[in-house]
């Protein structure tokens, strides 16, 4: 499952997510739309407050290039 998806299925907004995690906003934006690979302290964050439904992988894209 993606962090869009996850967030979707809570019906919670990016700006929530945001404050529950301590991951600033365009952060989580970046990440949800694709733009930016998480780094592991807020893939961990993200993972945690997830329960472990958002996985890693979603989050780094093991082996993807980012776009330039």
């Amino acid at each position: 499952m993606t962090l869009r998806q996850w967030l979707e299925a809570q019906n919670l907004l990016q700006k929530e997510f945001a404050r529950q995690t301590g991951i600033c906003e365009p952060t989580i934006s970046r990440i949800v739309n694709g733009r930016i690979m998480a780094n592991l302290a807020d893939a961990a964050r993200i993972i945690r407050a997830t329960n472990g439904a958002v996985p890693l992988e979603s989050l780094i894209r093991a082996g993807r290039t980012r776009a330039a």
